[in-house]
């Protein structure tokens, strides 16, 4: 898992994802989308989808305000992704029922200030310190609050023996959803141009992002963004496909 001296997200150090595919930030990001561009010219033309793993043509956006193009929008939201299950496990949430959709933590209506997460939360951690630039965020679990300190024991969710612990004030964590609602609103999710932190595919770390397209606009009811540094081989900025339930607010708090 990662340690107290680990590396800081979106840098040039090492990273892990599940086991033993912890990637690291620029550079892995960068070698990754080599071995996609060259795995996509071996298996000749682009099929009528586009996987999340596959490679994928520049997106055609304004640099300034990201805002999406015209004929990126429908192609994105119509676009069918296989294998997400194998990128994200235990992705899927619970539907909140109408009466439940207002709850905290059904899609990305937030907690309310003070709330004490419970044993077994699971959380968008920030191990590195909180001026650091860049910041370390990691998927973790709350094992305990320690009210006397002010701060939670978390585990590191990519270190199976649960020997990777970190103590982290509440600033430090963002809870991940809990239940997606029946219709999306406003309410629900961050709509597009927000910046937000998104679990990179196949990995146990949060980088970054700008939503590109929200769940409400997608037929899979999940999010389009495109990571921070996060371009192809041509360095072009790319976009990937992350579930609701690891996506949770940015702040550089």
């Amino acid at each position: 898992g990662i340690g107290p001296g680990g590396g800081t997200a979106g840098g040039s150090h090492s990273k892990k994802g599940r086991g033993s595919k912890r990637r690291s930030g620029k550079g892995a990001k960068a070698n990754t989308a080599a071995a996609e561009a060259a795995a996509a010219s071996a298996a000749g033309p682009p099929k009528p989808y586009r996987s999340m793993s596959g490679s994928r043509p520049p997106a055609k956006r304004k640099s300034e305000s990201l805002e999406l193009d015209l004929d990126l929008g429908p192609e994105l939201i119509e676009e069918v992704v296989p294998g997400q299950d194998l990128l994200y496990p235990a992705f899927q949430l619970p539907l909140a029922t109408k009466e439940e959709a207002n709850r905290p933590l059904c899609g990305a209506i937030p907690v309310e200030s003070g709330t004490i997460h419970p044993p077994g939360a699971k959380v968008a951690a920030r191990v590195s310190q909180p001026k650091a630039v860049p910041q370390e965020w990691i998927l973790a679990t709350v094992s305990k609050w320690a009210p006397s300190a002010g701060k939670y024991i978390v585990t590191d969710d990519d270190d199976p023996s649960g020997q990777s612990v970190h103590t982290l004030p509440p600033s430090a964590l963002f809870p991940l959803p809990l239940s997606e609602p029946p219709t999306f609103t406003r309410a629900h999710e961050y709509k597009e141009g927000t910046t937000v932190l998104g679990m990179y595919p196949d990995t146990t770390c949060f980088y970054k992002a700008i939503v590109a397209v929200a769940p409400s606009k997608r037929r899979e009811r999940d999010y389009i963004v495109e990571f921070e540094d996060d371009v192809d081989i041509n360095g072009h900025p790319t976009v990937k496909r992350v579930p609701v339930k690891y996506v949770v607010p940015w702040s550089a708090r």
